[in-house]
C-alpha cells in the first residue's frame, strides 16, 4: 500500500474566492482580440486594468 502525502499542517487551508468581471461591449471586444491574437502584453494590461483593485483586496482580507 502508498502512503498519500499529507498536507503540511502549518498550511493555511485552501479557501476559494470569487473574481467578478463586468464589462462594457468594447472590453469585451477588446478581451476576444487578444484571444484570437494570442496577445500576451495586451492580456497582461487588460488584467492589471480590470482585476488589479479586486485582486489586491482579496488578498487584503476581502
Amino acid at each position: 500500500m502508498t502512503e498519500t502525502a499529507r498536507p503540511d499542517s502549518r498550511a493555511e487551508p485552501a479557501m476559494k474566492k470569487a473574481v467578478t468581471l463586468i464589462l462594457d461591449h468594447e472590453e469585451i471586444i477588446e478581451l476576444y482580440r487578444i484571444l484570437l491574437d494570442e496577445d500576451p502584453e495586451g492580456a497582461l494590461a487588460f488584467l492589471k486594468t480590470h482585476l488589479k483593485g479586486q485582486v489586491r483586496n482579496l488578498l487584503e482580507g476581502g
